[in-house]
């Protein structure tokens, strides 16, 4: 995706100046997930961190789990990532477009099945894809991984509309997308295939950083799911 690349591109080149609209504290996202989705997931298997970014978050999974894997569509954020988390033993970094059935083939055959923490993206996949997005997650979840997801929700950017100006100013042009409801669920996990070990309305995604106010929490819901 050319605007993710972009995105990610011009962090890289300017990070000192160039702050991450959603790179919140571990604290306030992988940490509180995890409380979630960790007694479901066989935590021998891989983790998958789907759409990692700069690895921030994929750094706090990767003490709970034997092998992280982070992945991203922008190389640019994966080379952020690598050189962030040198010191890690247990990461690995991929360039990775998960709409790409074959890339989710070849990745299922590498690593085998696994477990997948997917944070903010689905709502970023252009409705068209949506399908094939999520059946590729289950090609790589295979029999015995579980997905985690959590989402901002059609409600959450009618909430970004009531912040200040000088807040929304920083959210990035490519952020501004319908979100996922769980009144959708049925369309991209549906029941005959998919099976829901849990899911919510009540969690939150501190996404957005007032220098008055630090973060702000917005309306998310969560799930997650196996493969039947």
């Amino acid at each position: 995706m050319p605007d993710w690349e972009s995105y990610w591109n011009n962090v890289y080149q300017n990070k000192a100046d160039t702050p991450v609209f959603w790179d919140s504290d571990p604290e306030l996202a992988a940490v509180s997930d995890l409380k979630r989705f960790k007694p479901f997931m066989d935590t021998s298997l891989p983790l998958l961190d789907l759409g990692c970014g700069n690895g921030k978050q994929t750094r706090m999974l990767s003490r709970h789990f034997r092998q992280v894997i982070g992945a991203d569509v922008s190389s640019s954020a994966i080379q952020i990532a690598r050189e962030e988390s040198a010191a890690e033993s247990n990461i690995r970094y991929l360039v990775f477009d998960a709409v790409d059935t074959v890339q989710a083939q070849e990745l299922h055959q590498q690593a085998g099945d696994m477990n997948i923490y997917m944070r903010g993206v689905l709502h970023m996949i252009k409705m068209r894809d949506r399908p094939q997005f999520t059946s590729n997650l289950g090609l790589l979840m295979g029999e015995k991984g579980v997905l985690y997801q959590i989402e901002l929700p059609t409600e959450a950017f009618y909430a970004i509309r009531t912040l200040p100006e000088n807040v929304t100013a920083s959210i990035p042009k490519l952020v501004h997308r319908v979100g996922f409801n769980l009144e959708e669920r049925e369309r991209y996990y549906p029941e005959p295939d998919w099976l829901v070990l849990a899911e919510g309305n009540d969690a939150s995604m501190h996404t957005i950083y007032s220098l008055e106010s630090g973060p702000i929490g917005l309306p998310a819901n969560y799930l997650i799911l196996r493969k039947k």
